[in-house]
């Protein structure tokens, strides 16, 4: 379960930050690197504070979620991909560092470490196959979000003493929880402009497409805009004298053009 809820985070981040926040080139290393770097952090077995690191995972995502939910406003794309990825290091740390304490006796490695092979699979899985075929939209980064919240909540409380800290883990649990079924059910309005609403929306294994509309004007006058993730695919006008012009790829100062 944990190596598979790390490689889901791992996937889900690759995902969101390249097609969804910002489409960079060779993006994808820094998610990968961090992932590696957990390994290394986690099997040293010498920086691993289960406190002090669920209480950093549990704010971290609060504050992504806040951020996504636009509570707090960050303007820059670079500083929401370091934070996503950070939040995915984290996930991945504490991940990692539970199944560093876990390991059995010598003569049981072989299987433990089939197991995390077995759960890194079944978390590619997931991510690769499966998302694509059942979710409209990336929906798997806020299941990896929600699988974080299970992993703090699940070791915070199993290594509580009191019901006192207990029911303090629960309610932060609840807490992060609500903000991310939030954030999932404004997904659309939080991407979009004031004007703009989703008219079709289709994806496949290449990535999520949407056609969006707006008004242009105080008539009947429409817009009508392609997406690929956040990329831009193609825009045309309705009911206006110049809906007939081509735009875009195919403007006549373009290279269709």
């Amino acid at each position: 379960t944990l190596s598979g809820i790390s490689n889901l985070s791992l996937l889900a981040t690759t995902t969101i930050i390249t097609q969804a926040v910002t489409p960079t080139p060779f993006l994808w290393l820094f998610p990968l690197c961090v992932f590696l770097l957990s390994f290394i952090i986690a099997f040293s077995g010498k920086w691993y504070q289960r406190g002090y690191y669920l209480g950093v995972l549990s704010f971290s995502i609060l504050f992504l979620l806040l951020e996504m939910n636009t509570y707090i406003s960050i303007k820059s794309y670079w500083f929401k991909t370091a934070l996503i990825i950070f939040v995915q290091f984290l996930i991945n740390l504490v991940c990692h560092s539970e199944l560093y304490s876990s390991k059995p006796k010598p003569e049981k490695l072989t299987y433990f470490y089939l197991s995390i092979s077995l759960g890194g699979v079944l978390g590619s899985i997931t991510s690769a196959l499966l998302a694509p075929l059942f979710f409209k939209d990336f929906w798997e980064f806020p299941l990896s979000l929600v699988l974080g919240v299970f992993l703090y909540v699940t070791i915070a409380t199993t290594k509580s003493i009191t019901w006192q800290q207990i029911s303090s883990h629960l309610l932060v649990g609840t807490i992060i929880l609500f903000f991310i079924i939030l954030s999932v059910a404004n997904s659309d309005k939080n991407n979009l402009g004031a004007n703009q609403k989703v008219m079709h929306s289709q994806r496949n294994f290449y990535g999520v497409i949407k056609v969006t509309e707006e008004k242009i004007d105080q008539e009947s006058a429409i817009q009508k805009t392609l997406f690929n993730g956040k990329i831009n695919h193609g825009v045309q006008k309705f009911n206006t004298p110049d809906s007939g012009t081509p735009t875009s790829y195919y403007a006549p100062t373009g290279g269709i053009g």
